[in-house]
């Protein structure tokens, strides 16, 4: 929260909400709240779904909200984690986070393939990323579904032996976050699949779902940027 004056808030007015005080005009002043980080989330959370969510005041699906509402501080924490709670979508399956690698490997300008064979036949792995048509793939992904890790890295692992991918990508879908999924695997990349270490990199389901949610936005414009030529 800053003191801003009129002539100030005119460079950051595009951005700006009212939250039931005018927006200051040249030799006037206001209070300004910035926030450094957006989160657009996939599943709207509508006033009405609210009617759990309790504040020293009364149940937050019976507040009147326009433009920004004021919470109370000993409110905030419990009220922001709940409806975090209720924006929550389910796991996305095995087949909806493969079309979701393809989608964005198709929006950064790779050539991507579903259940792509090894030269000999003997994996197919969930989906590759090829820099053009006729390359060897640059990136070799792998989403693991049923807790079989070393299945799933036995796959990436040949992958890299055929085709000498650059990157090695697992999904681990039965942890979301991406730092619990590293403490996982991190085991077994010390010990059998000590080979691939350096090129296996870790990712939870949540951490690409929300990439996926949020870049989806963008995809015209990530077509463009990542343009090669």
């Amino acid at each position: 929260m800053r003191f801003v004056r009129g002539e100030e808030f005119s460079r950051c007015a595009s951005r700006a909400v009212e939250a039931g005080i005018p927006f200051p005009r040249p030799g006037e002043a206001s209070w300004i709240l910035e926030f450094d980080r957006i989160v657009r989330y996939e599943k709207p959370v509508k006033l009405a779904d609210c009617g759990s969510i309790k504040t020293s005041r009364k149940p937050l699906s019976e507040w009147m909200i326009t433009g920004f509402t004021f919470i109370r501080s000993e409110d905030a924490p419990r009220v922001l984690e709940a409806i975090r709670s209720l924006s929550k979508v389910g796991r996305p399956s095995h087949e909806e986070l493969v079309e979701e690698l393809l989608d964005l490997g198709e929006w950064l300008n790779f050539v991507v393939r579903k259940e792509d064979p090894t030269p000999d036949d003997v994996y197919k792995l969930d989906v590759t990323w090829r820099e053009a048509e006729g390359h060897v793939p640059l990136k070799a992904f792998e989403i693991e579904i049923s807790g079989d890790v070393d299945r799933a890295l036995s796959r990436l692992a040949h992958a890299r032996d055929t085709w000498g991918c650059e990157q090695l990508w697992l999904i681990v879908s039965d942890e979301a976050k991406t730092e619990r999924a590293e403490k996982l695997i991190e085991p077994r990349l010390r010990g059998s699949f000590a080979r691939i270490k350096d090129r296996v990199k870790i990712l939870g389901w949540e951490e690409l779902h929300e990439a996926y949610t949020t870049l989806k936005h963008y995809k015209e414009l990530l077509k463009s940027m990542s343009k090669r030529g």
